[in-house]
Protein backbone atom coordinates (compact mmCIF):
# COMPACT_ATOMS: atom_id res chain seq x y z
CA UNK A 1 0.00 0.00 0.00
CA UNK A 2 2.76 2.92 0.95
CA UNK A 3 4.31 1.51 -2.44
CA UNK A 4 1.32 2.57 -4.28
CA UNK A 5 1.13 5.62 -2.54
CA UNK A 6 4.49 6.92 -2.98
CA UNK A 7 4.03 6.04 -6.82
CA UNK A 8 0.61 7.59 -7.01
CA UNK A 9 1.67 11.01 -5.56
CA UNK A 10 4.83 10.81 -7.50
CA UNK A 11 2.82 10.77 -10.53
CA UNK A 12 0.70 13.15 -9.60
CA UNK A 13 3.81 15.62 -8.02
CA UNK A 14 1.76 15.98 -4.31
CA UNK A 15 3.44 15.68 -0.77
CA UNK A 16 2.08 12.17 0.21
CA UNK A 17 2.59 13.62 3.58
CA UNK A 18 0.20 16.74 2.93
CA UNK A 19 -2.52 14.44 1.13
CA UNK A 20 -2.51 11.17 3.70
CA UNK A 21 -6.06 10.43 2.19
CA UNK A 22 -4.16 8.47 -1.31
CA UNK A 23 -2.65 5.42 1.49
CA UNK A 24 -6.44 5.72 2.67
CA UNK A 25 -7.88 5.23 -0.50
CA UNK A 26 -5.42 2.15 -1.37
CA UNK A 27 -5.97 0.43 1.66
CA UNK A 28 -9.73 0.72 1.25
CA UNK A 29 -10.19 0.02 -2.29
CA UNK A 30 -11.54 -3.47 -2.76
CA UNK A 31 -9.75 -3.84 -6.25
CA UNK A 32 -6.86 -3.25 -4.74
CA UNK A 33 -6.91 -5.16 -2.02
CA UNK A 34 -7.72 -7.81 -4.24
CA UNK A 35 -5.00 -7.41 -6.73
CA UNK A 36 -2.57 -7.29 -3.71
CA UNK A 37 -3.73 -10.85 -2.59
CA UNK A 38 -3.66 -12.08 -5.56
CA UNK A 39 -0.30 -11.61 -6.33
CA UNK A 40 0.61 -12.40 -2.48
CA UNK A 41 -2.24 -13.89 -1.16
CA UNK A 42 -1.52 -13.93 2.91
CA UNK A 43 -0.42 -17.40 4.41
CA UNK A 44 0.74 -19.18 6.93
CA UNK A 45 4.13 -21.08 6.83
CA UNK A 46 2.24 -23.81 7.39
CA UNK A 47 -0.29 -23.61 4.74
CA UNK A 48 2.48 -22.36 2.24
CA UNK A 49 4.72 -25.36 2.97
CA UNK A 50 1.61 -27.73 3.47
CA UNK A 51 0.67 -26.73 -0.56
CA UNK A 52 4.34 -26.45 -1.95
CA UNK A 53 4.69 -30.18 -1.10
CA UNK A 54 1.43 -30.88 -2.12
CA UNK A 55 0.98 -29.75 -5.59
CA UNK A 56 4.35 -31.49 -7.78
CA UNK A 57 3.73 -28.40 -10.44
CA UNK A 58 4.22 -25.48 -7.69
CA UNK A 59 7.14 -27.26 -6.49
CA UNK A 60 8.71 -27.35 -9.87
CA UNK A 61 8.00 -23.65 -10.05
CA UNK A 62 10.09 -22.84 -7.14
CA UNK A 63 12.48 -25.46 -6.93
CA UNK A 64 14.02 -26.36 -10.59
CA UNK A 65 16.91 -27.63 -9.68
CA UNK A 66 15.15 -30.26 -7.67
CA UNK A 67 14.55 -33.60 -10.52
CA UNK A 68 11.25 -35.33 -11.04
CA UNK A 69 12.79 -38.31 -8.28
CA UNK A 70 13.07 -35.42 -6.05
CA UNK A 71 10.32 -33.68 -6.21
CA UNK A 72 8.10 -36.76 -5.76
CA UNK A 73 9.74 -37.90 -2.55
CA UNK A 74 8.74 -34.68 -1.49
CA UNK A 75 5.34 -34.91 -2.20
CA UNK A 76 3.12 -35.46 0.41
CA UNK A 77 -1.10 -35.11 1.06
CA UNK A 78 -2.21 -32.24 2.66
CA UNK A 79 -3.39 -32.57 6.37
CA UNK A 80 -0.65 -35.27 7.88
CA UNK A 81 1.18 -32.84 9.45
CA UNK A 82 4.95 -31.89 9.94
CA UNK A 83 7.95 -33.95 10.64
CA UNK A 84 10.97 -32.60 12.49
CA UNK A 85 13.15 -32.10 9.53
CA UNK A 86 10.20 -29.27 8.50
CA UNK A 87 10.94 -27.24 11.38
CA UNK A 88 13.86 -25.01 10.02
CA UNK A 89 11.90 -25.17 6.82
CA UNK A 90 8.72 -23.08 8.75
CA UNK A 91 10.92 -20.90 10.32
CA UNK A 92 12.69 -19.76 6.97
CA UNK A 93 9.44 -19.46 5.36
CA UNK A 94 8.15 -17.02 8.61
CA UNK A 95 11.09 -15.11 8.32
CA UNK A 96 10.35 -14.56 4.84
CA UNK A 97 6.44 -13.64 5.05
CA UNK A 98 6.61 -11.81 7.71
CA UNK A 99 4.16 -12.09 11.10
CA UNK A 100 0.67 -14.04 10.41
CA UNK A 101 -2.26 -14.56 12.47
CA UNK A 102 -5.72 -16.42 12.05
CA UNK A 103 -9.21 -15.23 12.36
CA UNK A 104 -8.58 -16.06 16.00
CA UNK A 105 -5.45 -15.01 16.88
CA UNK A 106 -6.41 -11.34 15.24
CA UNK A 107 -10.03 -11.13 17.35
CA UNK A 108 -7.75 -12.68 20.71
CA UNK A 109 -5.33 -9.82 20.21
CA UNK A 110 -7.47 -7.14 19.75
CA UNK A 111 -9.28 -8.22 22.61
CA UNK A 112 -6.31 -7.51 24.97
CA UNK A 113 -5.74 -4.46 23.20
CA UNK A 114 -9.14 -3.21 23.98
CA UNK A 115 -8.67 -4.47 27.57
CA UNK A 116 -4.63 -3.36 27.96
CA UNK A 117 -6.27 0.08 27.10
CA UNK A 118 -9.99 -0.11 29.45
CA UNK A 119 -7.12 -0.99 31.89
CA UNK A 120 -4.67 2.10 31.08
CA UNK A 121 -7.80 4.42 31.10
CA UNK A 122 -9.20 3.09 34.84
CA UNK A 123 -5.16 3.05 36.57
CA UNK A 124 -4.91 6.35 35.14
CA UNK A 125 -8.06 8.19 36.20
CA UNK A 126 -7.11 6.11 39.62
CA UNK A 127 -4.19 7.82 39.91
CA UNK A 128 -5.35 11.31 39.28
CA UNK A 129 -8.38 10.48 41.51
CA UNK A 130 -5.74 9.75 44.49
CA UNK A 131 -3.13 12.49 43.72
CA UNK A 132 -0.73 10.02 42.76
CA UNK A 133 2.24 9.39 40.31
CA UNK A 134 3.02 12.92 40.40
CA UNK A 135 7.12 11.57 40.53
CA UNK A 136 8.42 9.05 38.55
CA UNK A 137 5.49 6.59 38.59
CA UNK A 138 2.95 6.76 36.42
CA UNK A 139 0.28 4.90 34.92
CA UNK A 140 2.03 3.02 32.08
CA UNK A 141 4.43 1.72 34.84
CA UNK A 142 1.95 0.86 36.89
CA UNK A 143 0.21 -1.32 34.21
CA UNK A 144 3.14 -3.14 32.95
CA UNK A 145 4.36 -3.84 36.54
CA UNK A 146 0.36 -5.35 36.77
CA UNK A 147 1.65 -7.36 33.26
CA UNK A 148 4.58 -8.82 34.91
CA UNK A 149 3.52 -10.27 37.86
CA UNK A 150 0.45 -11.79 35.96
CA UNK A 151 2.26 -13.81 33.68
CA UNK A 152 2.98 -17.42 34.47
CA UNK A 153 5.59 -18.34 31.80
CA UNK A 154 8.95 -18.60 32.48
CA UNK A 155 11.66 -17.02 30.64
CA UNK A 156 12.11 -20.25 28.43
CA UNK A 157 8.34 -20.43 28.11
CA UNK A 158 8.38 -16.55 26.58
CA UNK A 159 11.84 -17.57 24.45
CA UNK A 160 9.94 -20.59 23.01
CA UNK A 161 7.29 -18.55 22.12
CA UNK A 162 8.75 -15.48 20.38
CA UNK A 163 10.36 -16.55 17.13
CA UNK A 164 12.79 -13.08 17.21
CA UNK A 165 14.47 -13.29 20.59
CA UNK A 166 17.87 -14.01 20.40
CA UNK A 167 20.54 -14.99 22.50
CA UNK A 168 24.24 -13.98 23.53
CA UNK A 169 25.65 -17.29 23.14
CA UNK A 170 24.46 -21.06 21.60
CA UNK A 171 25.71 -23.99 22.71
CA UNK A 172 25.19 -26.77 20.60
CA UNK A 173 25.57 -30.66 21.25
CA UNK A 174 25.98 -33.23 18.95
CA UNK A 175 26.46 -30.85 16.18
CA UNK A 176 27.21 -33.06 13.47
CA UNK A 177 23.90 -34.12 13.02
CA UNK A 178 22.51 -30.33 11.78
CA UNK A 179 21.40 -29.60 7.95
CA UNK A 180 22.59 -26.24 6.38
CA UNK A 181 19.10 -25.45 7.17
CA UNK A 182 19.19 -25.78 11.14
CA UNK A 183 22.18 -23.88 11.02
CA UNK A 184 20.38 -21.07 9.52
CA UNK A 185 17.67 -21.02 11.93
CA UNK A 186 20.37 -21.50 14.96
CA UNK A 187 21.92 -18.44 13.53
CA UNK A 188 19.09 -16.40 12.53
CA UNK A 189 19.01 -16.62 16.63
CA UNK A 190 22.15 -15.96 17.37
CA UNK A 191 23.14 -12.61 15.54
CA UNK A 192 26.61 -12.05 17.01
CA UNK A 193 27.58 -15.73 15.86
CA UNK A 194 28.69 -16.36 18.98
CA UNK A 195 28.69 -20.00 19.35
CA UNK A 196 30.25 -23.21 21.40
CA UNK A 197 29.62 -26.46 19.06
CA UNK A 198 30.60 -29.76 20.36
CA UNK A 199 30.38 -32.90 18.10
CA UNK A 200 31.58 -35.52 15.96
CA UNK A 201 31.45 -36.08 12.22
CA UNK A 202 32.16 -40.02 12.56
CA UNK A 203 28.86 -39.97 13.82
CA UNK A 204 27.23 -38.79 11.30
CA UNK A 205 24.87 -41.61 9.70
CA UNK A 206 26.49 -41.04 6.32
CA UNK A 207 30.19 -40.58 8.16
CA UNK A 208 32.68 -37.34 7.84
CA UNK A 209 32.01 -35.32 5.39
CA UNK A 210 34.74 -34.78 3.12
CA UNK A 211 35.21 -30.82 3.73
CA UNK A 212 35.23 -31.51 7.40
CA UNK A 213 33.71 -28.79 9.69
CA UNK A 214 34.57 -25.75 7.24
CA UNK A 215 31.43 -28.06 4.92
CA UNK A 216 29.05 -28.65 7.37
CA UNK A 217 28.72 -25.34 9.01
CA UNK A 218 29.16 -23.43 5.87
CA UNK A 219 29.05 -19.69 6.30
CA UNK A 220 29.52 -20.11 9.60
CA UNK A 221 33.29 -21.80 9.02
CA UNK A 222 35.18 -18.46 8.49
CA UNK A 223 34.75 -17.62 12.13
CA UNK A 224 35.55 -20.90 14.05
CA UNK A 225 38.39 -22.09 15.94
CA UNK A 226 38.51 -25.88 16.23
CA UNK A 227 40.28 -27.73 19.19
CA UNK A 228 40.64 -31.42 18.38
CA UNK A 229 39.45 -34.08 21.45
CA UNK A 230 42.59 -36.80 20.78
CA UNK A 231 41.82 -38.79 23.90
CA UNK A 232 39.13 -40.76 24.92
CA UNK A 233 38.18 -41.39 28.33
CA UNK A 234 35.15 -44.01 27.93
CA UNK A 235 35.85 -46.43 25.75
CA UNK A 236 38.72 -49.35 26.36
CA UNK A 237 41.43 -49.19 23.82
CA UNK A 238 40.07 -53.05 22.44
CA UNK A 239 37.08 -51.86 21.82
CA UNK A 240 38.14 -48.63 20.44
CA UNK A 241 40.86 -50.24 18.33
CA UNK A 242 38.01 -52.86 16.90
CA UNK A 243 36.34 -49.81 16.20
CA UNK A 244 38.47 -47.74 14.20
CA UNK A 245 39.41 -51.11 12.28
CA UNK A 246 36.09 -51.98 11.30
CA UNK A 247 35.34 -48.31 10.03
CA UNK A 248 38.35 -48.60 7.82
CA UNK A 249 36.88 -51.88 6.37
CA UNK A 250 33.81 -50.50 5.69
CA UNK A 251 35.49 -47.77 3.62
CA UNK A 252 34.67 -44.92 6.39
CA UNK A 253 37.99 -44.31 8.21
CA UNK A 254 37.91 -42.11 11.69
CA UNK A 255 39.82 -39.98 13.11
CA UNK A 256 42.31 -41.42 15.31
CA UNK A 257 41.54 -41.13 19.13
CA UNK A 258 44.23 -42.77 22.02
CA UNK A 259 42.27 -44.48 24.39
CA UNK A 260 43.80 -43.89 28.38
CA UNK A 261 43.19 -47.25 29.19
CA UNK A 262 42.27 -50.86 28.44
CA UNK A 263 40.32 -54.10 29.77
CA UNK A 264 41.93 -57.24 28.89
CA UNK A 265 38.85 -59.17 27.28
CA UNK A 266 37.14 -56.28 27.01
CA UNK A 267 36.24 -56.76 23.34
CA UNK A 268 34.71 -59.73 22.40
CA UNK A 269 32.92 -61.68 19.35
CA UNK A 270 30.32 -64.67 18.39
CA UNK A 271 28.23 -65.99 15.27
CA UNK A 272 25.15 -67.40 15.45
CA UNK A 273 22.76 -68.85 12.59
CA UNK A 274 20.01 -65.86 12.19
CA UNK A 275 17.19 -67.93 13.85
CA UNK A 276 19.17 -68.21 17.13
CA UNK A 277 20.30 -64.56 16.94
CA UNK A 278 17.21 -63.31 19.61
CA UNK A 279 18.19 -66.95 22.07
CA UNK A 280 22.43 -65.96 21.99
CA UNK A 281 20.96 -62.53 22.59
CA UNK A 282 18.99 -63.78 25.88
CA UNK A 283 22.14 -65.29 26.71
CA UNK A 284 24.65 -62.65 26.64
CA UNK A 285 22.54 -60.10 28.32
CA UNK A 286 22.50 -62.67 31.30
CA UNK A 287 26.22 -63.05 30.86
CA UNK A 288 26.85 -59.83 31.07
CA UNK A 289 24.10 -58.97 33.88
CA UNK A 290 25.86 -61.67 36.05
CA UNK A 291 29.37 -60.11 35.19
CA UNK A 292 27.92 -56.66 36.83
CA UNK A 293 26.09 -57.79 39.82
CA UNK A 294 29.65 -59.53 40.59
CA UNK A 295 31.30 -56.30 40.02
CA UNK A 296 28.99 -53.71 41.88
CA UNK A 297 26.62 -55.86 43.33
CA UNK A 298 22.39 -56.93 42.41
CA UNK A 299 20.98 -53.96 40.22
CA UNK A 300 23.82 -52.34 40.04
CA UNK A 301 25.80 -51.48 36.38
CA UNK A 302 24.15 -50.92 33.01
CA UNK A 303 23.88 -52.96 29.78
CA UNK A 304 22.46 -51.93 26.62
CA UNK A 305 21.67 -54.62 23.64
CA UNK A 306 21.98 -51.99 20.49
CA UNK A 307 20.36 -53.69 17.36
CA UNK A 308 19.23 -52.99 14.22
CA UNK A 309 15.47 -51.56 14.17
CA UNK A 310 14.21 -54.70 12.19
CA UNK A 311 15.69 -57.10 15.37
CA UNK A 312 14.36 -55.37 18.00
CA UNK A 313 10.76 -56.77 18.10
CA UNK A 314 11.89 -60.26 18.33
CA UNK A 315 14.56 -59.56 20.81
CA UNK A 316 12.34 -58.12 23.26
CA UNK A 317 9.75 -61.21 23.07
CA UNK A 318 13.31 -63.16 23.76
CA UNK A 319 14.10 -61.16 26.84
CA UNK A 320 10.92 -60.75 28.43
CA UNK A 321 10.23 -64.53 28.55
CA UNK A 322 12.80 -64.76 31.60
CA UNK A 323 11.43 -63.08 34.14
CA UNK A 324 15.14 -61.55 35.57
CA UNK A 325 15.78 -60.17 32.49
CA UNK A 326 12.31 -58.35 32.02
CA UNK A 327 12.49 -57.22 35.44
CA UNK A 328 15.96 -54.98 34.68
CA UNK A 329 14.54 -54.22 31.59
CA UNK A 330 11.49 -52.95 33.13
CA UNK A 331 13.69 -50.94 35.98
CA UNK A 332 16.16 -49.79 33.07
CA UNK A 333 19.12 -51.29 34.32
CA UNK A 334 18.96 -53.16 30.81
CA UNK A 335 18.08 -51.24 27.59
CA UNK A 336 17.35 -52.40 24.22
CA UNK A 337 17.75 -49.49 21.69
CA UNK A 338 18.88 -49.24 18.30
CA UNK A 339 22.31 -47.40 16.96
CA UNK A 340 20.41 -43.69 16.68
CA UNK A 341 18.97 -43.92 20.06
CA UNK A 342 22.01 -44.90 21.63
CA UNK A 343 23.97 -41.73 20.35
CA UNK A 344 25.11 -39.37 23.21
CA UNK A 345 24.70 -42.71 25.81
CA UNK A 346 27.14 -44.89 27.64
CA UNK A 347 26.70 -48.15 29.25
CA UNK A 348 29.09 -50.64 31.54
CA UNK A 349 28.14 -53.48 28.82
CA UNK A 350 26.73 -53.34 25.40
CA UNK A 351 25.94 -56.51 23.58
CA UNK A 352 26.11 -55.05 19.79
CA UNK A 353 24.17 -57.26 17.21
CA UNK A 354 24.28 -57.76 13.58
CA UNK A 355 26.84 -54.52 12.83
CA UNK A 356 27.01 -55.09 9.52
CA UNK A 357 22.87 -54.80 9.49
CA UNK A 358 22.86 -51.56 11.72
CA UNK A 359 26.34 -50.45 9.13
CA UNK A 360 24.03 -50.79 6.18
CA UNK A 361 21.32 -47.91 7.48
CA UNK A 362 24.61 -45.49 8.03
CA UNK A 363 28.38 -46.06 8.85
CA UNK A 364 28.34 -43.82 11.19
CA UNK A 365 25.50 -45.12 13.37
CA UNK A 366 27.97 -48.32 14.00
CA UNK A 367 30.64 -46.53 15.18
CA UNK A 368 28.25 -44.78 17.46
CA UNK A 369 26.76 -47.92 18.14
CA UNK A 370 30.94 -49.39 18.97
CA UNK A 371 31.81 -46.76 21.16
CA UNK A 372 29.06 -46.72 23.97
CA UNK A 373 30.66 -49.24 26.17
CA UNK A 374 33.04 -48.28 29.54
CA UNK A 375 33.99 -52.13 30.07
CA UNK A 376 33.05 -54.79 27.77
CA UNK A 377 31.32 -55.42 24.85
CA UNK A 378 30.36 -58.44 22.73
CA UNK A 379 29.29 -58.06 18.74
CA UNK A 380 27.00 -60.77 18.02
CA UNK A 381 26.33 -61.41 14.11
CA UNK A 382 24.33 -63.72 11.89
CA UNK A 383 25.92 -66.28 10.32
CA UNK A 384 25.70 -67.45 6.89
CA UNK A 385 22.71 -69.98 6.59
CA UNK A 386 24.79 -73.54 5.59
CA UNK A 387 23.12 -74.97 1.97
Amino acid sequence: VDLLANRLAAAREVDLAADDWIVHDIASDPEIRRAINLHWLPASPQWLLEHLLCWPEVLATVAPELNAAERAALQRPKGIGFSAADIPLLDELAENLGPFEDDLQRAARLAQEAKDQQMHSYMAQTMQTMHLGGGIVNSELVQNRMHLDDAATSLAERAISDRTWTYGHVVVDEAQELTPMQWRMISRRNPRRSMTIVGDLDQRRAGAPSGGWEQTLGKLAPNMRIRKLTISYRTPRSILDAATRKMKELGTPVAGVQAVRDIPGSFQESTALPEQIPHMATDLAQQKLAELTAEYGAGYGTLALIAPTADLPEISDALLKDTHLAQQLTAGQISLIDAQTSKGLEFDAVVLINPEQIAAAGTGDLYVAMTRATKSMHVLRSAKTPN
